[in-house]
C-alpha cells in the first residue's frame, strides 16, 4: 500500500567508535513516523552485520553513504532525496556541519535536526534536543521550531511497559555501558559490583559492539545477553541498574529502574549530575579516570540509599513518559516541516 504522506531521508551514523545512540534515537522516531504513513529511508556512512541486522529486525531501509568529500556528500544527499522523493530531511550524526546544513538547504531541502550540543541554528527548520538540562537560551538567535526537553524524549514506549517490581531484597543488578563501550569499561564495572558484599544478582547486557568471554570467577550469578535486538525485554527484569548514560539512562527512567552513572566520557558530566538532582540516578563518576576500587565505592553508595530506589524509578517514570517519539511526530507534521 502506498503511503498516505511524504518520504523523510534520514541522516544518523553508528559504530563502534561513536556508539549506538542516535541510530537507535533516530530509528525510534522513524517507526513512528511510519505508523503516521510516512515513508522513510536511512543514509548511513558505517554498515556492517550489526548495523543491517538492527534495521532489519525493525524493518526499517537503509543504505551506504560515503561520499568522499563534504560538497560530494551534500550531492549525493540531494540526489538520494530527489529519488526517493522526499523533500524532508532529519539528521542525527556528528558528521552533520553547518556547512552540511547549507549545503542541503540551498538545495532545498527541509531540515529537522536532532541536537544535543547546540549546533543546529538558522539553517534547521526545526530542531529536537530532548535533554533535561536544555538551555533553551542558546537558541535564541535561532528562527527554526524548537521541540526541547523530556517531553520529547525519543525513547521506544515499550520501556514504560516492562514489567518493574524494584526488589530491594535480592535485586536483579543491569550492567550496560552502551552499544559500544568503546572505552572497555564493562568488564571492569562488572568485576567493581561483584565485589560488593551485598546479595543481588547480575543481568549483564553487552551491547552490539562489546564482545567477551562469559565471566567466571564472580560470586554472584551473573546472566549475560549479548547482540540483543529487543532491548525493553531485558530489561524487564532488572530492579536497578549501572549505565555509562546517555540514551540508555532515558530508557531506563522510562522502564522505571534508578541507575547509577559511571561515564565513559566526561562531556556528559552536566547530564549525569542532571539526573542525580532530578531524583532518578545518582552520579558515580567517570569510570575511565576511576579504579576499580573506586568504582566499587561508587557502587556501595548507590546501594546505600537502595530504600530510595523505587522512588526514583516512579520519578523516572514521571520524566520519561514514552510518549515523546508521538508528540515529536505530531509537532513536525504540523509544523509542516516534513
Amino acid at each position: 500500500m502506498e503511503n498516505q504522506k511524504g518520504k523523510i531521508v534520514f541522516r544518523a551514523d553508528g559504530s563502534r567508535v561513536i556508539g549506538f545512540g542516535h541510530l537507535v534515537r533516530s530509528v525510534v522516531l522513524a517507526q513512528q513516523l511510519k505508523k503516521q504513513g510516512y515513508d522513510v529511508l536511512f543514509l548511513i556512512t558505517v554498515i556492517d552485520k550489526n548495523v543491517a541486522n538492527f534495521f532489519d529486525y525493525r524493518n526499517i531501509k537503509f543504505m551506504g553513504f560515503a561520499p568522499p568529500s563534504l560538497a560530494k556528500m551534500v550531492y549525493n544527499h540531494l540526489n538520494v532525496m530527489e529519488m526517493f522523493g522526499a523533500e524532508a530531511t532529519i539528521l542525527d550524526s556528528k558528521m552533520i556541519t553547518q556547512d552540511y546544513r547549507r549545503g542541503l538547504k540551498a538545495g532545498g531541502a527541509k531540515i529537522v535536526a536532532i541536537d544535543d550540543k547546540y549546533t543546529a541554528c538558522s539553517d534547521a527548520d526545526a530542531v529536537i534536543n530532548y535533554n533535561l538540562n536544555v538551555d533553551t537560551s542558546r537558541y535564541n538567535q535561532c528562527t527554526e521550531n524548537l521541540l526541547t526537553g523530556p517531553d520529547y524524549a525519543l525513547v521506544e514506549k515499550r520501556f514504560v511497559e516492562v514489567k518493574w517490581n524494584c526488589d530491594i531484597e535480592e535485586p536483579n543488578i543491569l550492567i550496560s555501558m552502551g552499544g559500544s563501550d568503546a572505552q572497555d569499561q564493562t568488564d571492569k564495572v562488572l568485576r567493581a559490583l561483584d565485589a560488593v558484599d551485598e546479595n543481588f544478582r547480575i543481568t549483564l547486557l553487552r551491547g552490539l559492539y562489546v564482545e567477551g568471554p562469559k565471566p567466571s570467577g564472580l560470586r554472584h550469578k551473573c546472566d549475560v545477553f549479548e547482540g540483543v535486538c529487543d532491548v525493553p525485554e531485558i530489561f524487564s527484569d532488572c530492579d536497578a541498574a549501572i549505565t555509562a548514560g546517555g540514551l540508555t539512562t532515558m530508557n531506563l527512567a522510562a522502564a522505571g529502574a534508578p541507575f547509577l552513572v559511571l561515564l565513559t566520557s566526561a562531556r556528559h558530566k552536566d547530564n549525569s549530575i542532571t539526573w542525580e538532582k532530578a531524583g532518578v540516578g545518582l552520579h558515580g563518576g567517570v569510570a575511565t579516570e576511576m579504579s576499580e576500587q573506586e568504582i566499587t565505592v561508587a557502587i556501595k553508595k548507590f546501594f546505600a540509599i537502595k530504600t530510595s530506589w523505587r522512588e526514583m524509578g516512579l520519578q523516572g517514570r514521571k520524566i520519561i513518559d514514552g510518549n515523546g517519539a508521538e508528540r515529536v511526530a505530531l509537532a513536525l507534521d504540523a509544523m509542516k516541516v516534513l
